[in-house]
């Protein structure tokens, strides 16, 4: 993998660490909550400075042990499409980052959807650059819960209540249509990365 490259496991890792962190260091900590827009900015930073090796045509992989026993990894990579999902991810997470420290400025609940935020990023972030078909269909379900308690963040409200169990309900019937895809798919081919499929 070329040096300056970006690194996807440190990217997603830094984004659901911080969906801990956010809730404590802005509700216990009192940290001002725009100063959270440093973790989606600086992976853009990060991500524009190793766009050149992957737009020359270098593929950054890794590979880290999941469940060995049962022969899965996290198998990930860094290909054109997903550095323009990550960019994306994280670009437009650092201007949401700093519109909710405005909007919710004040409010005791800005700490748990900036948490919730960051756990939404880091699985989209997850998904653009797994490339095994079971740890994508994990990503996947991180964000339908995510969704899930983004939309209904004003659960005091019914509408909120109820687009937030509507979304939950698509994201949850694509995810089984998708689990059992990627089954099929992994039973057809005996392996479940997508670079060997």
């Amino acid at each position: 993998m070329p040096v300056d490259a970006p690194v996807p496991a440190l990217l997603v890792s830094l984004f659901l660490i911080s969906a801990f962190l956010a809730p404590i260091f802005c509700n216990r900590l009192k940290v001002p909550p725009v100063l959270w827009a440093i973790v989606p900015g600086f992976s853009f930073l990060g991500l524009l400075h190793g766009s050149p090796e992957v737009w020359g045509g270098s593929i950054p992989r890794q590979s880290l042990a999941w469940a060995p026993e049962l022969g899965l990894s996290w198998d990930l990579w860094m290909s054109p499409a997903s550095l323009l999902l990550a960019l994306l991810v994280s670009g437009m997470g650092t201007l949401v980052v700093i519109y909710a420290a405005s909007y919710l400025q004040g409010s005791e609940r800005l700490g748990r959807f900036l948490g919730i935020l960051f756990l939404f990023s880091g699985s989209m972030l997850g998904i653009a650059v797994t490339e095994n078909a079971l740890v994508l269909f994990v990503f996947w379900e991180l964000t339908s819960v995510a969704s899930y308690l983004l939309i209904g963040h004003f659960h005091e409200r019914s509408e909120s209540r109820k687009s937030a169990l509507d979304a939950l309900l698509v994201t949850a019937g694509g995810g089984v249509a998708l689990l059992a895809g990627f089954i099929l798919l992994g039973e057809i081919t005996g392996t479940y990365p997508f670079a060997s499929t």
